[in-house]
């Protein structure tokens, strides 16, 4: 059986992405910034979890204001990423677990959520960022190891009951 370890928040912002491609974690602007994710690195190491379920705000790699859903969720096998215009590189795929994907989808529409489901979904800097400021050295790790296995959940402007 599964278990929900934690939940974290973080920024997203795209010069964090930047930063980090820049390798300027260390300068004297980011240095307090970047240090304070290490607690939450190694309390992520003590709980070593298989599946993180991302929810962020798609920022128009695959909707814009004329199809905006409520909630989408990605059932996809991987998610690539790609630029919407700040400059950031482009990384390995990270992983999907499409199967508890599905199981959600179901659980969740069975509940009256609606859904927007999608097997293939670019991601932004609105889960890069956090993934690597989580797990930093996930991009020089090996294939099977790199990324967790990841759900996407993007919760857009609109509205459920």
């Amino acid at each position: 059986m599964s278990r929900i370890v934690g939940g974290i928040g973080t920024s997203h912002i795209p010069a964090i992405g930047l930063a980090m491609a820049r390798k300027q974690s260390g300068d004297p602007y980011w240095r307090s910034f970047f240090e304070a994710y290490l607690p939450v690195r190694r309390w992520l190491e003590s709980v070593r979890p298989t599946v993180a379920v991302v929810v962020y705000n798609d920022h128009g790699l695959n909707f814009f204001l004329d199809k905006m859903p409520t909630f989408a969720i990605g059932a996809a096998s991987e998610y690539r990423n790609a630029d919407e215009g700040w400059g950031l590189p482009t990384l390995t795929p990270f992983p999907g677990a499409a199967a508890l994907s599905w199981h959600l989808i179901e659980r969740l529409a069975a509940a009256d959520f609606d859904l927007t489901t999608c097997q293939e979904m670019l991601v932004d800097h609105g889960f890069v960022v956090p993934m690597q400021l989580l797990w930093p050295d996930a991009q020089d790790a090996s294939p099977a190891s790199r990324w967790l296995r990841g759900i996407i959940l993007d919760v857009t402007h609109g509205t459920t009951r």
